[in-house]
Order: C-alpha cells, then structure tokens, then sequence
C-alpha cells in the first residue's frame, strides 16, 4: 500500500496541525466511514465531524460537534425525478458554509487519505475527469471567492430544488456545480490532476472488491494522496457497509494499514458484491425495456413477454437496438486519432466503437503507455509521430495539447483518415474519394474533426507549417480557422457552399442529444448522414459530467444501447440539469461577448 506523503511536502514541525471538517447526516456510522477517519488521523491531522445527531458514537480521536454551530438544520423539502418530494440533504450546503467561515480541509466520510502527511498547500481541489472537478476532498482558506461562489451558487440551485423548477439529480449541487463555478472564474492554478484524489472512478468501484485487482489498484494509487470510495454507488447498489471487505481485496489492504481486524465471518464476498452490480444492471435494461422509472408489479411477466418476443413498445418511442451484427462497410478502412488524459471517457468510446462496429479498424496515437484500453482499439505510441514536448507544452500551471499540430503532422506523413474522438460513424460506410473534408458549419467554419488527404498533399502542408509555428496558441477553434482559411485560399467560395457540414448537429443544438422527446426528430433529419458530430468541447464548456449516463429514452442512451463498449454507467444525468447548464453555458458566452 501506499505510504507517500503528500507531494507539497510533510506539514514542518512548527506549522499548526492540520484540521479537517468532515460531516454525518445519515444512521450509524460504519467500518468504512471509521476508515476514513482513520486515514487522516494517521497523517497526523486533527478530525473534527460535525452532525446534528449529538449522541452519535465516534471512534476515538475523533471530535464530535453540533453542525448547527455551522449550519442551522434544513427543513426545506426537494422534487426528485418521480415526482416525489423528501428533505433537502444538507451535505453540500454544509460543505460549502463550513470551508466558508472556517476555512482548511474538508472531506467527505468516504474519502481515504493514503498520503503520510496532507499536501502542504494553501488550496486543494481535484478533477474528478478531465472535465469535471470535485469537491470530495477540498482546501481553502476561510472566506476564499472561490468557495462563496460556490455557496452562492448551492444556494440558488437549493431554492430551485426546494420549489420545484428542477429536479434532484446525481452531482447537480457537487461536481456539476463546483465545475462549474472554477471554470467561469478561471481558477485553475490549484486543480490537481486526477490521479492525486480520484484515481479509481465510480464506475470501478467493483474492483474495490475484486482480490484479483488488489495489486493493480495499488500500483496506479502509489501516488495519490486521497481515494473516494463512491459511497453513492454503494448506496444504489444497497451494498451492505456493516461488513468488512472481501479478504485479500484492496479495501482488505487499506483496512489492515490503518489496524481494523474483521472477523473472516463478518466479510463480504466479492461473489455477493458482483452480484450486486449485474442485479443492478438486470434492473435498469428492465425498466429500459417496460419504459418505466419505477417497475409494475407485473415487471417480470411482461419482461419474459418482450425478451419472448410476444411483446411491444409503445408508438412513438425508440426501440431497443436489435441483437444483430452491424452492417458491414463495403470498403473498410483505418481511422486515426489522438488521446491523451488518462482513460478513455464513456462518450469518446462510443464514437469509436461506432466506427469499428461496421468494420473499421481505429488506431489510437498516445504519449501515455499504461492506459487501460479495449481490445478492440489499436494503440500506437505518439513519439513515432511527433516528440511528446512538442505536442504536451507546460503553459504555466497546465499541458497545452496541440492536438491540431499533431493532427496534421500525422496526415502529412502517413495520410488517410483522421477523426477527433466525439466523431460518430452514423452508418456504415466512409465517404468515398482519397480526400474528405466536409464544408461550413457553425460560425462559418469548416470543420477538422473529421478529414481525408493523401501524405503530403499541399493543403495538409500548408496547415502544418501554421500549426508549427512557435506563436501558434491552441484553442476550440484554432485548427477550423487556419484550415477554413486554407480551404478558402484553394478554391471558389461557392465550391465549398455546396459541400455540407460534417454533420446536421449543431454545436448550438447539444442539449437535442440529451432530450427523449427529440429522437425522432434526429432518426429523421439524420437520413443520408454519415458522421455525427457530439461536440465535447461545449460539453466541456457547460460543465456536464462525461461518466454519468445520458437520460434514458435519450438518442445518446439509445447509441449506447446500439454500440456495446462496455461501460456501465453508475447514474444518469437529468435532461432537465442538461438543458439548465447548457442554456447557462450560452448565456455566459453572450454577456463575455
């Protein structure tokens, strides 16, 4: 197990002990909630748990406080997506009033400190993704702007829940809001990587468990100061958290550093807790299947019937994608792209699974050589291409990728095809010809998400000496307006007019991917479509979580459903929350402008 300190360095002898927040709405606490404390107690911090259970047993060395010293107990009810209305959970507006006034860490109770000291730092926040940020584990100092934003922000969307207007779901007051926030403030200096605080994501929580991964897991958390364990995903699953873990497993692992002994007899096994997930899975394709949120008494009859065949759906929806082979392209081919950032997000897969689907084989260049990948994808190094310094620039605190240079140094050197990773294949077959680039789209620009040329040719140059360029700053937009200049220099303005755009979704129109009532629309315009384009860098901007599921009935979950990669989501985003952030997204675009 990992015995690093944090990175910042060990607190010095003469600096004050470090104090974390933490905080306790539910029932008793149980051995995984007394894991993290002990973690931290470990590290030599100071553990102070707030709650508004005041007989509430705590192991030792833990303080116990009245959370109304911080936060007055809430009363205010919310409406969840069946319509049903409960008590607002406190938890993020505590987090964010707490760190408020009294400033220093904050930790969630599932979160597990593996570093021997806390991070020397003034502020700590992690990504959770490469685009989503979390709040789990956090510093600040008392009164950060940061942090009022954040509160200010809670509290709006609190009173939307508290009347109505919108509709609880997964992470709408936790990393969709603190992502949000950091992104529109530009605070990014202090942002640590993800593999410093959330290295295992939530939709590995099962190997948790798994003796089998117990050595790979420790490995890939050698350097992390924190892990989440996800306590939502085991609330979902109902995993039962009085029992230890299963021997040998690496929670196992963590229990035993920090001297908590399970009987054998009182462990779960990683058989009962696989089972857990697939009862789980079992459930959600029912409920796909009945098209219902909460499942009939007659579920399982009318389940058997529809798998029989002797069942239907109602008009109007979408049908589940038949079990049956993807047709095959006349003329398979190779597809390159670049990825670079940790694993392989669920949506960026899908695109790719898409193109293989129909027979294409998919070649992925990385300067990362541990990623965890399917099979099905060809993996190559970058550096054959273009040395990794000139493509991963230190730009202060962050890595500028330059994608689009290395997107056309691959093209001038070896030709063929190049797709950007949120491309999907929307029918069998590549277009014809040895060059493809498609024509103006949104704000005038001709897309390079998606282009064909021979090695060499003069077009691909020309972009490339550009791109080259010491002076050349990467942005979303950069690569179109260099190239859609190019295009422009090489031909009649009305030659490129009569090419249409790579595809019929707009960068504008996003939110139509996530709305059940637009499948239609889209299995309708999308005819004689060959590419359709999901434009994550708007996703990116809006803040949406990239592993959590697309609403159900939604064209995204049914390309899910078509395209089998594999990914099983822990929770689905709200279209509602979707629609909100996208609209704010905009809004902030128009008053910057």
């Amino acid at each position: 197990m990992n015995d690093r300190t944090g990175s910042g360095g060990t607190t010095p002898s003469n600096e004050p002990q470090p104090h974390v927040l933490m905080f306790w709405n539910g029932p008793r606490l149980t051995l995984y909630e007394e894991l993290s404390f002990k973690s931290f107690l470990a590290a030599g911090a100071r553990v102070s748990l707030y709650t508004y259970n005041r007989n509430l047993p705590v192991p030792d060395g833990v303080e116990l406080i009245d959370a109304n010293e911080i936060l007055a107990a809430p009363r205010y009810s919310m409406v969840h997506a069946s319509g049903e209305r409960s008590l607002v959970s406190p938890s993020n507006l505590f987090r964010y009033t707490a760190i408020g006034k009294l400033g220093g860490w904050y930790a969630d109770a599932d979160i597990v400190c593996l570093a021997g000291a806390l991070p020397n730092v003034e502020t700590y926040l992690a990504r959770e993704t490469n685009w989503s940020v979390n709040a789990a584990i956090m510093k600040f100092p008392a009164h950060h702007p940061v942090v009022e934003a954040f509160l200010d922000e809670c509290v709006q969307v609190q009173t939307a829940l508290e009347n109505g207007s919108i509709r609880e779901s997964w992470g709408v007051l936790g990393p969709a809001l603190v992502t949000r926030v950091v992104t529109s403030m530009g605070f990014s200096e202090s942002i640590f990587p993800r593999s410093r605080a959330y290295e295992i994501g939530y939709d590995e929580v099962l190997e948790l468990f798994d003796p089998a991964s117990c050595e790979e897991l420790a490995e890939r958390t050698r350097q992390s100061d924190f892990i989440h364990l996800w306590n939502e995903v085991w609330r979902s699953l109902k995993i039962p958290k009085l029992y230890g873990p299963p021997s040998g497993s690496f929670l196992d692992g963590l229990f035993r550093r920090f001297d908590m002994d399970v009987p054998g007899d009182a462990r779960l096994s990683f058989e009962a807790v696989r089972q857990l997930f697939r009862e789980r899975q079992l459930i959600t394709d029912v409920k796909y299947n009945l098209r219902a949120e909460v499942l009939p008494e007659n579920a399982t009859e009318k389940f058997i019937r529809w798998v029989n065949g002797t069942g239907h759906l109602p008009e109007g929806e979408i049908a589940r994608p038949e079990k049956k082979a993807h047709p095959i392209a006349k003329r398979p081919q190779l597809v390159q792209t670049f990825w670079h950032g940790g694993e392989i997000a669920p949506f960026q897969l899908l695109c790719l699974r898409s193109f293989v689907d129909h027979g294409h084989q998919v070649e992925v260049f990385t300067y990362e050589d541990d990623l965890k990948h399917p099979e099905w994808l060809i993996w190559s190094n970058a550096s054959d291409i273009v040395p990794r310094d000139r493509i991963l620039v230190q730009a202060g605190s962050q890595i500028e990728i330059r994608s689009d240079l290395f997107k056309f140094t691959l093209l001038n050197k070896r030709g063929g095809w190049w797709i950007d990773p949120d491309v999907l294949l929307a029918g069998p077959d590549l277009p014809d010809g040895d060059i493809f680039h498609a024509g103006a789209g949104d704000f005038e620009l001709v897309s390079t998400a998606a282009l064909k040329f021979p090695k060499h040719h003069p077009l691909v140059e020309a972009a490339l000496k550009e791109t080259s360029a010491e002076d050349f700053r990467a942005d979303d937009q950069s690569g179109a307006a260099l190239f859609t200049r190019i295009i422009r220099l090489d031909r009649p303005e009305r030659d490129l007019l009569a090419v249409p755009p790579l595809s019929r979704l707009s960068w504008f129109g996003i939110a139509d991917l996530f709305d059940p009532e637009k499948v239609t629309d889209f299995e309708r315009d999308a005819k004689g479509s060959q590419f359709l384009h999901l434009h994550l860098d708007a996703w990116r901007r809006a803040g949406i979580p990239q592993r959590i599921g697309p609403p159900e009935g939604s064209l995204l979950d049914y390309l899910f459903r078509k395209h089998d990669t594999g990914v099983v989501f822990p929770a689905r985003a709200e279209f509602a929350d979707v629609r909100r952030w996208i609209l704010h997204m905009y809004g902030a675009i128009r008053n910057s402008g």
